[in-house]
C-alpha cells in the first residue's frame, strides 16, 4: 500500500460518516512495550524478569500489540495472561491526570528484523508471588536488588541502565 493509500485510508477512518470496525485501526500503529515489574515486601525489592526458552537474552516480559486507547489495559492483561502476575502501571506524579511512567523507549526488532518502538513503564507486582506461572515457552525469574547485582547472564541492551533507573525510583517512592 502506497503513501496516498495509506492517507487515503486514514480519512476513511477518522472520518465521522461511517462506523469504523474496530481492525480497522491496526495497522497503524503497532509498538513493543515491556513493564519492569516489582515486588515490595517490607523494604525487599525484587523484580521480575523472563526470556522466552528460545531467545539468549534476559528482558522483562513484554509483547508487540497494536497501541489504542486502552493500552495500559492491555499491558496489564497480557501480564495476567502470560504469567499470572496481577500488576499496577505507575504513574508519573508531574502531572494532573493518571500518566504512566515511562522510564524510556526503544527500538525493538521483531524476528523478520522489523523495527518498532517501545516503551517501558514501571508496575508493581500486587498479588501473592506464590501466583506466579511459567509458561511452557518462557524462563521466569525474580531476583533481589542483591542478586541483580551480581546477575551475569546474556540481557537486553540497556538491561542494567534500565535497573538502575528503577531502582533509584523506587528508592524515591518509598523513602516519602
Amino acid at each position: 500500500m502506497g503513501l496516498v493509500a495509506k492517507i487515503d485510508h486514514m480519512v476513511d477512518v477518522i472520518s465521522l460518516k461511517r462506523v469504523i470496525p474496530r481492525h480497522g485501526m491496526k495497522p497503524f500503529i503497532k509498538v513493543h512495550y515491556t513493564a519492569i515489574c516489582y515486588h515490595e515486601n517490607n523494604g525487599e525489592f525484587q523484580i521480575f524478569i523472563a526470556k522466552k526458552k528460545h531467545e539468549r537474552k534476559w528482558r522483562f516480559g513484554g509483547s508487540i500489540m497494536y497501541h489504542t486507547y486502552s493500552y495500559i489495559g492491555t499491558i496489564k492483561q497480557h501480564y495476567q495472561d502470560t504469567f499470572a502476575l496481577d500488576i499496577d502501571i505507575i504513574n508519573d506524579k508531574q502531572f494532573n491526570n493518571p500518566t504512566p511512567l515511562i522510564l524510556t523507549t526503544y527500538t525493538y526488532y521483531e524476528t523478520n528484523d522489523t523495527p518498532r518502538k517501545g516503551t517501558a513503564l514501571l508496575a508493581e507486582i500486587k498479588a501473592d508471588l506464590e501466583n506466579i506461572q511459567c509458561p511452557e515457552d518462557w524462563d521466569i525469574r525474580l531476583l533481589t536488588l542483591e542478586e541483580l547485582i551480581h546477575f551475569n547472564e546474556p540481557c537486553i541492551k540497556g538491561f542494567k541502565r534500565l535497573l538502575k533507573n528503577v531502582l533509584d525510583i523506587l528508592e524515591h517512592k518509598y523513602s516519602e
